[in-house]
């Protein structure tokens, strides 16, 4: 007889535990479980809507819902982002990485959160409810020809960085239908995925750009606004948004709205713009259930309402 299974959220004497079940569902890496632990240190973190599937005292599942602030259709709406998720490789198939979804979508809906947002199987997440291509792709062609060449200052992100990289944000995603608000800290600049470097570029001193980029990419794009006052890229990722696909299987961008309509939104009209995405191809956009190794996912996805 098969014992029952609780999902309720995390503690702090469950983080060893979920660590351990993350290294384990993604093939013994270390970064799930460091992409947990600092989505964990976000401001928005809400220990509620990090749920542990516990059978007999046994964590067999976890899955993270990290709450955001999105710009829709020029709407602003509170979201969850659904990432990581993983389920113990011996009980995949079960129904457990199903039921921690189930349940973070009512605790998200009863919270008052409207959307949920991620990057993951095409084919798994609209089971429940989930509608895919939520991102679209835009692409700004900068000719270089007869401009005077520059020498920018480039360093990490800072502190004092984080209120003029704000402003930038704005003026790049004024008018992006889809959209995730920056956060007020530090960490929000940060990729938590170790191979996304975040850079800042300066010009006397002034924040002019920011890059958000796969360290194995070629850094030829530059957020931040043009000369002339025009709408620049603020908070792209080196990236135009084209399509990628893993290499174990496809993933998407997608959206879920949760049992409400909101103000002039169809799922149709998602995805004429990547927006300020964060991260599109963090650690922290994987599913580690359905008994495949998942792989890092990089633009489109997949959103719901909650």
């Amino acid at each position: 007889m098969q014992s029952s299974l609780a999902i309720r959220p995390e503690t702090v004497h469950d983080y060893a535990a979920i660590a351990d079940l993350h290294a384990c569902a993604f093939g013994n890496r270390s970064h799930e479980p460091m992409v947990v632990t600092l989505l964990r240190h976000r401001a928005a973190f809400d220990p509620e809507l990090s749920l542990v599937a516990d059978r007999d005292g046994r964590v067999v599942g976890h899955v993270l819902f990290s709450p955001h602030t999105i710009r829709l259709l020029g709407h602003v709406v509170r979201a969850v982002n659904l990432a990581p998720i993983a389920v113990e490789p011996a009980r995949q198939g079960q129904g457990i990485g199903g039921a921690l979804i189930e349940e973070g979508h009512r605790i998200a809906r009863a919270r008052g959160y409207a959307v949920s947002f991620l990057l993951g199987h095409s084919s798994y997440y609209p089971r429940f409810g989930y509608r895919t291509r939520a991102y679209g792709w835009s692409q700004v062609t900068v000719v270089t020809e007869g401009l005077t060449a520059e020498r920018l200052e480039v360093q990490a992100p800072r502190p004092d960085d984080i209120d003029p990289l704000g402003v930038l944000w704005r003026q790049a995603e004024a008018e992006v239908d889809f959209a995730i608000e920056p956060g007020p800290d530090l960490l929000d600049w940060i990729s938590p995925n170790p191979a996304i470097e975040a850079l800042v570029y300066r010009r006397d001193g002034e924040v002019v750009g920011y890059t958000r980029i796969h360290r194995s990419e070629p850094a030829e794009h530059l957020s931040g606004p043009r000369r002339g006052g025009g709408e620049g890229d603020g908070r792209r990722h080196c990236s135009t948004g084209r399509s990628r696909r893993g290499d174990a299987h496809s993933t998407d961008t997608s959206c879920r709205c949760f049992g409400r309509e909101l103000p002039g939104c169809d799922h149709r009209s998602l995805g004429s713009s990547d927006g300020g995405a964060p991260d599109r191809k963090s650690a922290a956009r994987l599913s580690g259930v359905g008994g495949k190794r998942a792989t890092p996912a990089r633009d489109g996805g997949v959103a719901r309402g909650v």
